[in-house]
């Protein structure tokens, strides 16, 4: 008699080791340096995240908003998606909407949310952290 053909077997999956903990350090050394500096620098450069050494290969995220409470739109930089390798350092940048330069020339006080993600490319495990960056004086919420 004939034999059912065998389904192929899945594949093996390893989980990814976390990359949480590299996010965060890196993203609050980003942040402290932007604290220091004026606002013609993002102006000019954006935002940059530099020497992140991911874990696992996978897509490293970058996303900036700005908060409600100074009224501004909800995003002020340009959402930026990075593949990335295990080991090598990664730097990401996000350059600034026209509403984003707009909102950071008027001089207001402006509050960003700042929210870095790695997708490994293994088993689609989400690594995040995310800051906040005060540009000018901002009173903290209540």
């Amino acid at each position: 008699g004939r034999v059912a053909p065998r389904p192929p077997a899945a594949p093996i999956r390893f989980p990814t080791p976390d990359a949480t903990g590299v996010l965060r350090k890196g993203l609050r050394a980003a942040l402290a340096r932007l604290r220091g500096r004026s606002r013609a620098a993002l102006l000019k450069r954006g935002l940059i995240i530099r020497g992140l050494v991911p874990p696992a290969r996978g897509v490293l995220g970058l996303s900036v908003h700005a908060r409600r409470t100074s009224s501004a739109g909800p995003l002020v930089a340009v959402r930026r998606r990075l593949p990335v390798q295990p080991g090598q350092k990664a730097t990401i940048r996000a350059h600034l909407t026209r509403a984003g330069r707009r909102r950071l020339r008027s001089g207001r006080p402006l509050v960003l949310d700042v929210k870095l993600t790695l997708v490994a490319r293994s088993d689609d495990r989400l690594s995040e952290a995310s800051g906040v960056l005060r540009l000018g004086r901002v009173p903290k919420r209540r």
